[in-house]
C-alpha cells in the first residue's frame, strides 16, 4: 500500500493551485507596482523605479508546467497499466502452466509461444524468442518508463530552489518606496488604493485599511511560499518512489541467470508484480490528485 508518508491531500492540492495562481499574477504584480509609481509621480511625488527581474519570465513557464502536470502524469501511467497487466497475465499463465507440469519443470523446455505475453503489441514488431528474453525484454520497458520520473523529480526540485528567488522578488517590491522621496507609503500599501491596482488574491481582509490588507496579503503569500517548499519536496520524494519500483523491477527482470525452472520464473514474477502494481496504485492516486 502506499505510505502515508507519500500520500497527497486535498489540503496540499488547494497549495498547489493556490501556487499556480501566484506564479500567474507575479508578472502583473510588477506591471501594477510601475502603475503606483507613476500614479505617486502625477500626484507631485518623485518617480520611484524598480527593475523588471527576469526570473520572473521562468514564473511564467512553471505555471505553464503545473498546470499540465496531470497531462504528463497520464502519459506514463497509460504505459504503466498495459505493462503491468501484461505482466499479471504472464504470471498467472506461468501458474497455470505450472499445475499442469512441475514447479522444477526446466524452464528452457517451455515454449515461449505458449504465454499470450510474446504476442503483445508492446514488443512492436519484435516479438522475443525464449522465455529468459521475454522476462529480459519487459525488464527493458520497465527500464524506458522509469526514464520519465527523474525529470519530474528534478523539475518540482528546481521549481522549489527558484521559488526562494521569486519569493525575494515579491518581498521586496512589496516593500519598495512608493516614490524616491518619502520611504513611506510602500508600493504594496498604495497597490490597495485603488481598484485598478489592487491585488487578485483569495482571502478575505480583516479591515478595508490598505496597509492592513498589503500586510495580510503579504503574510497570506509569504505563507504559501512556504507551504509550497513542503508540497514540492513531498512530490518529489513521490516521483522517486515511482521511479524506485522501475528499478527494482528492471533489475529483477534482466537478472535471468537464475531463473531456471517454472518455480523460479513464478517466484520472481510475483516480487516484481508486488512493486509495480503498488507503483500503478501510486500513479492513480498521483493523477486522480491532480485532476481533482
Amino acid at each position: 500500500m502506499i505510505t502515508l508518508a507519500c500520500e497527497l491531500s486535498a489540503a496540499q492540492r488547494r497549495v498547489l493551485d493556490r501556487y499556480t495562481v501566484l506564479l500567474g499574477s507575479l508578472v502583473p504584480l510588477h506591471d501594477k507596482v510601475s502603475m503606483v509609481f507613476e500614479r505617486r509621480r502625477r500626484s507631485g511625488h518623485g518617480l520611484s523605479w524598480i527593475a523588471y527581474d527576469s526570473r520572473l519570465n521562468q514564473a511564467v513557464f512553471d505555471e505553464r508546467y503545473l498546470k499540465a502536470l496531470w497531462e504528463r502524469i497520464e502519459s506514463v501511467r497509460k504505459p504503466t497499466r498495459i505493462l503491468v497487466e501484461e505482466l499479471a497475465k504472464f504470471a498467472q499463465e506461468s501458474l497455470e502452466l505450472t499445475l499442469r507440469t512441475s514447479r522444477n519443470h526446466p524452464l528452457d523446455q517451455v515454449a515461449v509461444g505458449v504465454f499470450s505475453l510474446s504476442r503483445s503489441a508492446i514488443w512492436n514488431s519484435r516479438p522475443p524468442t525464449s522465455v529468459r528474453q521475454m522476462v529480459h525484454g519487459l525488464g527493458s520497458l520497465f527500464f524506458d518508463l522509469g526514464g520519465h520520473y527523474d525529470p519530474i523529480k528534478f523539475k518540482l526540485l528546481g521549481m522549489q530552489e527558484f521559488s526562494f528567488g521569486l519569493h525575494a522578488i515579491f518581498t521586496r517590491a512589496m516593500g519598495f518606496p512608493s516614490c524616491n522621496c518619502h520611504q513611506q507609503p510602500s508600493a504594496g500599501q498604495e497597490l490597495f488604493k485603488e481598484t485598478g491596482t489592487t491585488p487578485v488574491w483569495d482571502i478575505t481582509y480583516s479591515s478595508s485599511d490598505p496597509v492592513i490588507k498589503a500586510r495580510e496579503y503579504e503574510s497570506d503569500v509569504t505563507k504559501l511560499f512556504k507551504d509550497f517548499v513542503l508540497l514540492s519536496t513531498q512530490m518529489s520524494v513521490f516521483a522517486e518512489e515511482m521511479k524506485r519500483r522501475t528499478d527494482d523491477a528492471r533489475s529483477d527482470l534482466l537478472e535471468t541467470t537464475d531463473m531456471s525452472t517454472l518455480g523460479r520464473l513464478n517466484f520472481k514474477l510475483g516480487i516484481v508484480r508486488e512493486g509495480v502494481e503498488e507503483l500503478l496504485r501510486m500513479l492513480d492516486h498521483l493523477e486522480a490528485w491532480l485532476r481533482k
